[in-house]
């Protein structure tokens, strides 16, 4: 791929009581339904705490702006703590 053009992935860990969440690449519209799966494989987790990492992400694109908000609010109402790291401004 050319340029700034990555594939989406997500990576996740688990230690103790904490999840980690990497996600590497362009997250676009067409990455909504694997964020959504994301989502639904979290709140099913024992873990309290979530941390999530944009630190490789290339671009962050508005199509999953809303995918990304309903991750924020659903994580805290399950009663999960979430931490997000590594955001970049020029993404």
């Amino acid at each position: 791929m050319a340029g700034n053009e990555q594939e989406f992935k997500i990576v996740t860990g688990e230690k103790d009581n904490t999840i980690i969440v990497l996600f590497l690449g362009q997250i676009r519209s067409q990455e909504v339904l694997e964020l959504e799966k994301l989502l639904t494989s979290l709140i099913e987790k024992p873990q309290p705490s979530v941390i999530i990492s944009f630190r490789d992400v290339t671009q962050f694109l508005p199509g999953a702006h809303s995918a990304w908000a309903k991750i924020q609010s659903a994580l805290r109402k399950s009663g999960k703590l979430l931490a997000v790291c590594s955001f970049k401004p020029e993404v």
